[in-house]
């Protein structure tokens, strides 16, 4: 989420507002401070920064400077060659970002007001992107989807295609208007809005609603956002993009993110819970039924919010047989088993197309809150 207006628990004003062009010296010096914690201990936040999101690739922290009042900080350090060689010939995150939240701004579209922004590269590698943002002073209100239709509007309006529109990256203002939080993924269309462009933009946006997507289908159309035939088409592909995201969730466990650690040896791998001591649990031998459970096990935790019971998986490449050993916190019982299997059974049946089991709406509820924004 964005270190700009950062999260929509934080809802209220500050008294102090002068453009970032005139901070205080008091303020220019709080701002080197964090600057040089960031370069120091990269991806964290600076000293009396409160957390308010912290992922593996990023921290978004609410603080305050002497001056100009509450400010949002987001930071990123890039801990994973992945991340690195990403941006190795793009802008780093902030600059982006940046750049993009003052577009907006001479556009006269609400997003907050940037303040300062750090970037670093060691041999062409980026070290760390740090963004200071202002915070918004905001009525407090849920946001329907009605309200968040003008802002759509107005960013196709402006060019700007952001794929990761949900609740979270909204606002509504004091003075009635809808702000958008998060740009670190939208970038500038320099020829305009073609129909794939707003149809897969929608498509985000009705994805991740609570709310029945048919009615705010239906509100695209009437407000002119999109035609009849596009509406369709945004419908469907929100379907296939809410199955996509959902079975990503469950294969983060074979990837390297916030939840899960990887490390790769001459003749094995090792995923892990992060959470989890190495030393808890006791280990299991067996085939390819063991990787079934560790699936299953995610799969209760991300959709029946079940507590886990596996703690890591080791794959061995080259050994014949029991080529997979499962760390599990006590004894699997059959049951327990027999559970995990069938979890495991529906994310494939899922993953093949197959309808989602029980109701959809608790399953869309859980991907809104775990913040679907691609973060790790």
């Amino acid at each position: 989420m964005n270190a700009a207006a950062g999260e929509s628990s934080v809802r209220s004003c500050d008294a102090a507002r002068q453009p970032a062009e005139v901070l205080t010296d008091a303020d220019r010096r709080a701002l080197r401070a964090w600057r040089s914690h960031c370069r120091v201990r990269r991806g964290t936040l600076p000293s009396g920064v409160r957390p308010v999101r912290t992922r593996l690739i990023r921290a978004v922290g609410e603080g305050s400077l002497p001056d100009a009042g509450r400010v949002f900080v987001k930071v990123m350090g890039f801990p994973r060659w992945e991340d690195k060689i990403r941006y190795l010939f793009r802008r780093l995150p902030a600059r982006h970002e940046a750049d993009l939240l003052r577009y907006l701004r001479r556009h006269s579209i609400p997003c907050p007001e940037v303040l300062a922004v750090w970037t670093e590269r060691a041999l062409v590698l980026p070290r760390f992107s740090g963004l200071v943002t202002r915070g918004l002073c905001s009525d407090g209100r849920e946001l329907s989807p009605a309200d968040s239709i003008p802002l759509i509007r107005q960013l196709i309006a402006a060019r700007v295609h952001h794929p990761d529109l949900h609740g979270d990256n909204f606002l509504g203002l004091a003075d009635g208007r809808v702000a958008v939080l998060d740009v670190q993924s939208a970038r500038i269309l320099r020829f305009g809005f073609a129909r794939r462009h707003r149809v897969a933009m929608t498509a985000k946006w009705l994805m991740h609603l609570r709310s029945p997507r048919g009615a705010a289908a239906d509100l695209l159309e009437q407000e002119g956002v999109l035609s009849a035939a596009e509406r369709r088409a945004a419908e469907r592909l929100s379907e296939v993009l809410y199955r996509r995201q959902w079975c990503r969730r469950i294969e983060r466990c074979f990837k390297e993110s916030s939840d899960y650690a990887v490390s790769r040896g001459c003749d094995h791998v090792l995923y892990r819970r992060r959470a989890v001591g190495s030393d808890a649990g006791e280990w299991l031998s067996g085939g390819r039924e063991l990787r079934d459970l560790w699936i299953g096990d995610r799969v209760r935790e991300q959709w029946d919010g079940e507590p886990p019971v596996c703690v890591a998986l080791r794959e061995d490449r080259f050994r014949v047989g029991g080529r997979y050993r499962l760390q599990v916190l006590a004894p699997l019982s059959s049951e327990l088993r027999e559970a995990l299997r069938l979890a495991c059974a529906r994310y494939r049946e899922v993953r093949a197309g197959g309808a989602f089991p029980g109701t959809a709406g608790i399953h869309r509820d859980r991907l809104q809150s775990a913040a679907i924004d691609s973060d790790r």
